[in-house]
């Protein structure tokens, strides 16, 4: 069966990349000090604009295909299509992230420093960079539902660079940088911390001025902040206070001021609970005590005769015998 080859375009735009893969593709592409590195998206399972798309289960034969595939570029421009492009490098690395493929190209810097350099300004300046794919396939499928294509048995057979936004802007570079003069990037970086360094070392001296200035303030209201809390204290151990003497009353007992005066930490130590118990308590005993004071004159219960001795003594049968004796005349 002959293989058909589709070309796609894709506008290129910022976009973070897999921690994991970045650093081992970082690593890789670091042993050759000649080469510049570009990240990218090559594609996603998404529809085209033509309705056709790369399944996920197509993902592991561009992976596999695409390795060293050729990254192409038109020399010294950046034309709207792919005619007269040449190989500017070569895809390192190819990973599935979610439901897209993204990548990394290693670009030959020493055989076409003119382009890398055109793509280096053009990231820089954040013109739009778009990517054109050309994937192979032997079969294809279509869904009857929605009408769309899905490309089966794919290769990928190389990426472009081209000037023509479209496909939506899925695919895009989204990171360039330069390996073999890391200086360039690290001097300009290092001037624009040391900028930042000496800004936020003013803005630190301002504000620590700005703190010791207000030291006293700081230190006049903590004061009026503990004042503020012992009036506060004072008033309501005071309400407590009056509201126990209103208790004590509405009870029926009687207490002067030196008592509230002398049990007062008593009192504000009690909760609610703990000074009614005790209330009802006190209540209580005064009733029993009233009780045990009362004597009726009318009462006509046994009671223990009051003996009085005449000057002598009695034993226990002389006491018998005078009770006896009285019981008798009765």
């Amino acid at each position: 069966m002959e293989m058909k080859t589709i070309t796609k375009e894709f506008s290129l735009e910022p976009l973070e990349l897999d921690e994991e893969f970045e650093k081992e593709a970082f690593a890789s592409v670091a042993k050759n000090r000649q080469y510049n590195y570009m990240k990218f998206v090559l594609t996603d399972d998404e529809p085209n604009a033509n309705k056709q798309r790369v399944p996920v289960s197509e993902f592991p034969n561009l992976i596999q295909s695409g390795a060293f595939a050729p990254i192409k570029k038109y020399p010294n421009d950046l034309p709207d299509g792919h005619e007269g492009s040449t190989p500017l490098g070569v895809i390192t690395h190819l990973k599935q992230y979610n439901n897209q493929i993204i990548g990394m190209a290693a670009l030959w810097a020493r055989e076409r420093p003119e382009d890398v350099n055109f793509i280096k300004e053009a990231f820089a300046e954040k013109k739009p960079i778009n990517i054109s794919w050309e994937i192979g396939y032997m079969d294809s499928k279509v869904d009857e539902e929605t009408g769309v294509e899905d490309l089966l048995d794919t290769s990928l057979q190389a990426a472009v660079l081209v000037g023509l936004p479209a496909y939506q802007g899925r695919t895009p570079v989204y990171a360039f940088s330069s390996i073999n003069k890391p200086e360039d990037n690290t001097l300009d970086e290092l001037e624009k911390l040391k900028s930042e360094l000496e800004e936020f070392k003013t803005k630190l001296k301002d504000s620590e001025a700005a703190l010791e200035a207000t030291k006293p303030q700081l230190v006049e209201l903590e004061q009026l902040r503990d004042f503020k809390a012992t009036v506060e204290q004072k008033e309501a151990e005071a309400a407590k206070i009056k509201d126990i003497k209103t208790k004590f009353a509405e009870a029926g007992l009687e207490k002067d001021d030196k008592y509230f005066e002398d049990n007062r930490e008593k009192f504000l130590s009690m909760d609610e609970a703990s000074f009614e118990f005790f209330l009802q308590e006190l209540v209580a005993f005064a009733s029993q005590t009233k009780k045990d004071d009362k004597k009726p004159e009318d009462s006509t219960a046994s009671q223990i005769p009051n003996f009085v001795s005449e000057g002598g003594s009695y034993d226990v049968s002389e006491i018998v015998q005078a009770l006896r004796a009285r019981q008798q005349k009765k």
